[in-house]
């Protein structure tokens, strides 16, 4: 019976220390560019600012903005200081400048995860 404890709890530290992943509580979420893995190994380069072009649509879910573009739909972030523009309605077409964050968690099921730096109204 003990040694059957002592089994479980060995096995229990095992997969304890196994499903534990060190990540500074500082760390920035790493980021990758929308084109391309990198295809080397340790750290990925630091991804360039890209520009999307597309037309704007509430996500499924509510409080969402996707960006949906001839490349795909975008999940855009970090949208606080645009949301009260004039501009910022759906259906309108909007030109977008930021970087992709794959790694980044939300509760929205659509689009790729887009930080947003600039937006402004796109040419029709």
């Amino acid at each position: 019976m003990m040694c059957k404890m002592a089994f479980l709890l060995a096995l229990a530290a095992v997969l304890a220390a196994s499903c534990q992943r060190r990540v500074p509580m500082t760390a920035a979420p790493t980021e990758s560019t929308p084109t391309q893995d990198s295809g080397t190994t340790g750290q990925d380069p630091e991804p360039a600012e890209v520009t999307i072009v597309g037309t704007l649509k509430p996500t499924v879910e509510p409080g969402g903005w996707i960006l949906d573009t001839a490349e795909g739909e975008f999940l855009l972030l970090r949208l606080v200081a645009f949301t009260d523009r004039a501009w910022f309605k759906s259906g309108n077409r909007l030109r977008a400048r930021g970087r992709v964050d794959r790694e980044v968690l939300t509760t929205f099921m659509q689009g790729t995860p887009f930080l947003v730096n600039e937006l402004e109204p796109g040419r029709k």
